[in-house]
């Protein structure tokens, strides 16, 4: 009997315990507005329209997580971190103005379940980051590099895109009118175009999707474009 109830006393201590620490492993903040992203220290970010400007974090350090808005500009981190727990901290970003620009850096990952409609965006990512996004817009301005790697699609009319140092854009699904591309340095990138496409590539390979009416290509030292 007494090992029953010493059984039934430490079951319950362990579920109020975990109960403490799923809600310590949660946290919610507050932001001024800002129109512009940008992510670091292996966060997972997940972009939600809504009508105020909040985050929710939670994971392994979510009590670390460091906000600052700078020039219109959200930037998100932790302070430090246990460098031997694997799991990411996740974000769910609720925002509620267009944003101008998305920027991820040092592992960082952002991604959205919903389309993004505007008239204009910029991307960058670097460092091992990753952009997962679908868009539509009539201008977009992609850079990735040393390890980066953006993923889109949907339709934009205008895109212009620079690749290197091992960047990578996966963009095969991403209808454009015109895209200007410039790579070097190694990476490679897929695109979709319709009407022209513009592209110099230096040490890098393009694969080119959606036969343009009109191709401008320039390779040099290694460069590849292949057509599809």
């Amino acid at each position: 009997m007494k090992k029953k109830q010493l059984l039934f006393y430490f079951l319950v201590i362990g579920l109020i315990t975990a109960g403490f620490c799923q809600d310590n492993s949660r946290r919610v903040l507050t932001t001024g507005a800002f129109t512009g992203i940008k992510t670091y220290s292996n966060i997972e970010v997940n972009l939600i329209s809504s009508d105020v400007n909040k985050i929710i974090a939670t994971g392994p350090n979510s009590d670390l997580i460091v906000v600052s808005i700078k020039d219109g500009n959200l930037k998100i981190r932790t302070s430090r971190g246990d460098i031997f727990n694997q799991e990411a901290t996740k974000i769910d970003l609720y925002f509620n103005s267009t944003l101008n620009s998305i920027s991820a850096y040092q592992g960082s990952k952002i991604k959205s379940f919903l389309r993004l409609d505007q008239t204009k965006l910029i991307l960058f990512a670097s460092t091992n980051s990753k952009i997962d996004l679908c868009v539509n817009l009539q201008r977009l301005d992609t850079q990735v590099g040393l390890g980066g790697k953006i993923y889109l699609t949907g339709e934009v009319v205008n895109h212009e895109l620079y690749f290197h140092s091992g960047g990578i854009c996966e963009a095969e699904s991403l209808k454009t009118e015109q895209s200007k591309i410039r790579g070097i340095l190694g990476g490679y990138a897929y695109i979709n175009a319709k009407t022209l496409l513009d592209a110099n590539i230096v040490s890098g390979v393009l694969r080119v999707f959606g036969k343009p009416n009109k191709i401008i290509t320039n390779k040099k030292f290694g460069g590849k474009i292949y057509s599809e």
